[in-house]
């Protein structure tokens, strides 16, 4: 940018504008917006009120979190449903701050983050009796290389042979099913977490997305995704698993509209 430039983008962040994103010659601002605000209780309150609809947050230490803490995530704690991660994730936490003490984060429950619930569906990805193994991809990567994926050269091909243009994350999934053949059902918005706290990118399906799976066989799935906190950094083939939560994509998404969108539902906070 040149110095005119700047003060336009400094005056709009004095005015409340918000920078969401930045390309070589682009910064991509979310306007200011009115938010209600969350009402801010105790941690155990929080872990008690985490799967009701009144928006609700809590300040914790994210040093201190641990994200099978069921006290304080409940059912998305990781050891039961999952989604500890994500919520984390998408309140805002950095990778940098699980290593500083006393660095505090408003921890938001899924209705402050406008998340919804897609576990009562019993086709859910979470809920179907399949097994279910997944990486987060940016484009940019090399053809998946870990040994999660018995048929790794049938998942290198799909990798291959995507639409390149279509996205710049992706999720490569693969489901096995038992002694029965269900239907495995996601929404479009379907959010993927790191398995632990990563500092890598949270993702969302752009589009709804089903399979049957037949027993004794593998379904292997790749799908175009969004990231849901651009503060994070790009995953890495890393291994993500499904939550049973769901992210409301906005009209006509773009990964700007959806990056703004979640920016949005952290108060406006980068």
């Amino acid at each position: 940018m040149d110095s005119s430039e700047e003060e336009i983008v400094s005056s709009l962040n004095h005015h409340g504008w918000t920078r969401i994103a930045s390309y070589e010659q682009q910064i991509v601002l979310a306007p200011p917006t009115e938010t209600s605000p969350n009402r801010s209780v105790s941690g155990h309150e929080f872990g008690r009120l985490i799967e009701g609809d009144e928006p609700v947050s809590t300040l914790v230490d994210p040093c201190e979190v641990s994200l099978d803490d069921g006290q304080l995530f409940g059912v998305f704690a990781s050891h039961r449903l999952g989604g500890s991660s994500a919520l984390l994730a998408m309140s805002g936490a950095e990778k940098a701050s699980l290593r500083i003490e006393n660095r505090r984060l408003e921890l938001r429950n899924p209705a402050a983050l406008g998340l919804e619930r897609v576990d009562r569906d019993p086709w859910s990805i979470v809920t179907a009796p399949v097994q279910c193994v997944v990486l987060g991809l940016s484009s940019r990567d090399d053809a998946p290389s870990r040994a999660l994926f018995p048929e790794l050269d049938a998942v290198s091909q799909l990798w291959e042979a995507r639409d390149r243009d279509r996205a710049d994350f992706w999720l490569m999934i693969e489901l096995t099913g038992s002694e029965v053949d269900p239907p495995v059902w996601m929404p479009a918005g379907q959010i993927f977490e790191q398995k632990s706290f990563t500092g890598r990118q949270t993702l969302a399906t752009t589009a709804a997305a089903g399979t049957l799976v037949s027993p004794g066989h593998r379904s292997t799935l790749l799908l175009p995704a969004f990231c849901l906190d651009p503060h994070l950094g790009s995953p890495a083939s890393d291994p993500m698993r499904p939550t049973p939560l769901r992210s409301p994509l906005p009209r006509g998404a773009t990964q700007d509209r959806v990056w703004q969108q979640r920016v949005v539902a952290r108060g406006g906070q980068a």
